[in-house]
């Protein structure tokens, strides 16, 4: 065989090996990431910790690596770091696992123990670039065209390893099998380093292949500073880009590994592209601006397309997204690495130096994520921190012209100046809200939703909305809904607070809530019973989430942030467990959805076992699940994985409903005599709830399929299927010994009723929504869930949502009464009606109509005693206020208009036209002639 045809396919090998082991690092370290987090926790500060770590990882392999550069055992050394990689591939995974249960106690050991992992095990696979590419990859083509072909199938190994593990792997086999089968590939690869055996000398460099040009003078020293920056841009834009991902789909191993592989695929195309550049312009500076500059413009571009990805739901579209939004400025990436590379070559450098090249740039990528995190921590929106990486592209294309002091102080002016500008930027773009856009562009003055809180920081966005008509506050995390203010929401969350508490019987010493929502049930919880309670801890992930519950949502939750036994932790509940320095009487894990940051760490055997040891002997925990947001399969895994750890846990309604089924997994030291409404809640005893798993295998910290497969909270599918599940085990559970006593099976028996009776009406009301109004299909449905309520509040009084429910109906009833009774013209029967529907103590729709059919004729004055009742109902409603301030301006009664204005402009934080119009009207000493609206 020709030397030249040896030498192609020694190429080919070495490109192929670099290729096997890109994939294996990126797949490893996507797996790698989410088992971490079970013991350093989902906060971002432990994320961004994590991912440094293994960026640091690749950047210590290339800094040792650059030692073997010019050996003669570099072939050795490739040896021996393959052979790592593909251990550590297998070990890590339980390695990390260990780090729980070797640190409990302390959080920083753990974070410094899975550093140091995570640093060891990615140190093999950063010094494979360098190592080859000293003994193979730019002996006969260059320094940079070989190099650069080389980090281009290293790249796009990388993107081929996340996508793969993202999509095939992770969610059949489990984290820690997928990162132990990547190993075989790797072991497979050494063979590639004997067939790339066919090349020339190994200590070859690119002074060989490239004469040195004089005329150019180039510094290596500012070359390492650009590989340095890169670096650091590069992996802040993807991390931004992933907690841009996160606010519109999920924050999941899914997201990780789909931004992760465009990223890469983006460095990939742009090297594997820069390398087919004659060589001349290889070793341009002018190649190395435009490059630069290109991804300045195209990260730029990027900063207002997230609002697009709310409508992507295939996984084809969310890919292609991926790879245009995070994976072409990417490109610019790769290409300039390459042509610094060039530069290189121009300057002299050889293998030795490029490997430290490569260690500088993962060293900037390390210091990426610890950067993002300090910048969103300290309140600049996503969209402002794309802003400044782009100026940070600009200032570096600039000073890259001729590397002198003047275009590095006119790099750093335009830097700052482009940072001021994006904070204004960031600030009017809307990227985030959860808002629909219709509402944002030009909110109308009645029936509006108002954003009167919202935090966009390192974990996650968070918001609270506010429907101006009911006053009803709805809390956001990252585009999904947490919890609201209408009477069905606070007596749910209420109920999940108060039951775990009569489980145990007594008033707790110690209680850890996890997930803190709005703080309605954590107060409920710290209300119910806990006169003896010397702290009541609430563990939450966001600070956004603490702020708000603080702030706009104190009233909604009783002032739960001003109780002196009340502790909120910024913290993951989790690594809160582990770090206990005393048992708890009650853990409450709160209705924590599957797909918030995090989340999948409270569903697993691991997580119930050290509950279970975290709870006294006489202690009960309590996991409230939504059933709506779990596969029925992951429903049966999870019970399975509670079931190890409290083998006669019981299960608990919550609310049970096809669309919005929530049950609660109790264990522990159940109390022997529980208040009958209380014990009606019983959903499934121990062999009812193992009836309900079946033959399911527990889930683990390892398996992110909650992950993938979580609904939207709209989407009630799954809810219909656990519903159906639980329904005719429910019928069957037989009385308990508790129950009044034991002596009253009679009523154990409706009760049993009475919750079949709830759940056909919540079948019906299901069936109500789906049909069109005015078929017969809707009215017999609407029929059949009337008479379920009613069924149900006979059997059981206890049963309170079907009263809620019931008198909700009623309220809709009369309405349209009214609403029919005008439109035939019969004045007297609507306004029966309305006083029918205003009679309601709690609503205030039935209070409003009434009043605005006052005052058609003018009866301001009886129409003001109408609104001011539906104000004591609701008084966060902005509308009530503006009505009671209009019929009071009609009055000529200008101080309780006022009053009343003042109110409403608290509320409405946007001033829509009506509000600027009456602060004129009211700013005048005497009332106008004009009548008002």
């Amino acid at each position: 065989m020709s030397g030249k045809t040896m030498t192609e396919l020694s190429r080919a090998a070495a490109n192929l090996y670099l290729f096997v082991l890109g994939a294996a690092g990126l797949g490893g370290q996507t797996a790698w990431a989410r088992i971490a987090s079970a013991g350093v926790g989902g906060t971002a500060a432990s994320s961004a910790i994590v991912l440094a770590a293994a960026m640091a990882g690749l950047a210590l392999g290339a800094f040792l690596s650059s030692r073997w550069a010019k050996a003669e055992r570099v072939r050795f050394a490739l040896v021996l770091s393959t052979s790592l990689c593909a251990a550590f591939l297998a070990a890590v995974p339980s390695a990390l696992g260990a780090v729980a249960s070797a640190f409990a106690g302390s959080l920083v050991s753990r974070q410094v123990a899975a550093g140091v992992i995570l640093v060891l095990a990615h140190l093999p696979f950063g010094a494979a670039y360098p190592l080859v590419l000293a003994w193979r990859g730019a002996a006969d083509r260059g320094l940079a065209t070989g190099g650069g072909e080389l980090y281009g199938a290293f790249a796009a190994g990388a993107a081929a390893g996340a996508f793969v593990m993202g999509e095939g792997l992770a969610p059949v086999m489990g984290l820690d099998t997928a990162s132990l089968l990547l190993g075989l590939p790797v072991f497979a690869s050494l063979a590639l380093l004997r067939g790339a055996a066919a090349t020339p000398d190994a200590s070859t460099t690119a002074q060989d292949a490239a004469p040195v040009d004089e005329s150019e003078p180039v510094s290596r020293v500012l070359l390492y500073v650009a590989a340095l920056a890169l670096g650091a841009l590069g992996l802040a834009t993807e991390a931004v880009w992933m907690r841009i991902y996160g606010f519109h789909w999920q924050a999941s191993t899914r997201t990780y590994a789909l931004v992760a592989g465009a990223y890469v695929a983006g460095l990939a195309a742009g090297s594997l592209w820069a390398t087919r550049l004659p060589a001349r312009a290889l070793g341009s500076r002018w190649g190395l601006v435009v490059a630069v500059w290109c991804a300045c413009v195209m990260v730029l571009a990027t900063t207002h397309a997230g609002v697009a990805l709310t409508g992507l739901n295939q996984v084809y579209e969310r890919v292609l997204s991926a790879l245009l939004l995070a994976g072409a400025p990417a490109t610019c990436f790769g290409a300039a690495y390459v042509l610094l590379l060039g530069r290189f070559e121009r300057s002299g450098a050889g293998a030795r130096e490029v490997a430290l090249l490569w260690g500088l740039n993962n060293l900037g990528s390390a210091l990426g994520p610890l950067a993002l995190w300090w910048a969103l921590s300290s309140g600049f929106a996503p969209v402002f921190v794309l802003v400044a990486i782009g100026a940070g592209y600009a200032a570096l294309a600039l000073s890259s012209v001729r590397f002198r002091a003047a275009q590095v102080l006119a790099a750093l002016a335009l830097f700052a100046g482009a940072a001021v500008g994006g904070q204004y930027w960031a600030s009017k773009s809307e990227s985030e809200s959860v808002l629909p856009a219709a509402l944002r562009a030009d909110a109308p003055d009645f029936g509006a939703y108002v954003l009167p809180y919202e935090r966009q920081d390192a974990e996650a966005t968070v918001s609270v909305t506010r429907q101006t008509d009911s006053g009803i506050e709805t809390l956001w995390v990252n585009g999904q809904i947490q919890g609201d203010s209408s009477l069905l929401g606070m007596a749910l969350q209420r109920r999940l607070g108060t039951l775990p508490v009569e489980l145990l019987g007594r008033g707790p010493r110690r209680v850890l809530v996890i997930g803190l929502g709005t703080g309605v049930t954590a107060n409920a919880l710290a209300s119910a019973g806990t006169e003896q309670a010397e702290i009541v801890e609430v563990a939450e992930l966001s600070a956004g989430v603490i702020e708000a519950a603080r702030t706009e949502l104190d009233e909604i939750n009783g002032g739960l942030a001003r109780r002196s036994n009340v502790r909120l932790r910024h913290a993951d509940g989790r690594t809160v467990l582990l770090d206990a320095p005393a048992p708890y009487d009650l853990i409450v894990a709160d209705m924590v959805f599957p797909n918030v940051p995090g989340a999948g760490n409270l569903f697993s055997r691991e997580f119930y076992a050290l509950a279970r040891h975290r709870i006294g002997d006489d202690g009960v925990f309590v996991h409230w699940l939504p059933c709506f947001q779990l596969a029925r399969a992951d429903v049966a895994s999870t019970a399975a994985a509670f079931l190890e750890a409290f083998p006669d846990g019981s299960a608990w309604i919550g609310f049970l409903g096809p669309r919005k089924l929530v049950l609660g997994l109790a264990g522990g030291k159940i109390a022997a005599a529980i208040p009958k409404e209380s014990g009606a809640y019983l959903a499934l005893d121990a062999s009812g709830l193992r009836a309900l798993v079946g033959d399911a295998q527990a889930l683990r910290d390892a398996d992110p399929r909650l992950e993938y497969r979580s609904l939207p909270i709209e989407d009630d599918r799954y809810g219909t299927e656990n519903f159906a599940a639980l329904m005719p085990l429910l019928r069957k559970v037989p009385a308990p010994a508790w129950f009044a006593g034991g002596k009253s099976d009679g009523d154990w028996a409706l009760t049993r009723e009475a919750w079949a009776a709830f759940g056909d009406a919540r079948v019906a009301a299901a069936e109500a929504d789906a049909a069109v109004m005015g078929t017969p299909a809707k009215g017999e449905a609407l029929v059949r869930e009337a008479r379920g309520y009613s069924k149900a509040l006979s059997a059981c009084p206890s049963v309170e949502d079907a009263k809620l429910l019931l008198d909700e109906m009623i309220l809709r009833e009369r309405l349209n009464d009214a609403l029919e009774a005008r439109a035939a013209g019969k004045a007297t029967a609507e306004r029966y009606a309305l006083l029918q529907a205003a009679a309601d103590p709690l609503r205030i729709e039935g209070t409003m109509r009434l009043a605005e059919v006052l005052a058609e004729p003018g009866n301001f004055k009886e129409a003001v005693i109408v609104l001011e009742q539906a104000a004591r109902k609701r008084p966060r409603s902005a509308d009530v206020q503006m009505k009671i301030a209009m019929a009071a301006y009609n009055l000529r009664d200008l101080k309780r208009a006022r009053a009343a204005f003042e109110k409403a402009k608290a509320l409405r934080p946007d001033r829509p036209p009506l509000y600027a119009d009456y602060e004129a009207k009211l700013d005048l000493k005497a009332p106008s002639t004009s009548p008002a609206p």
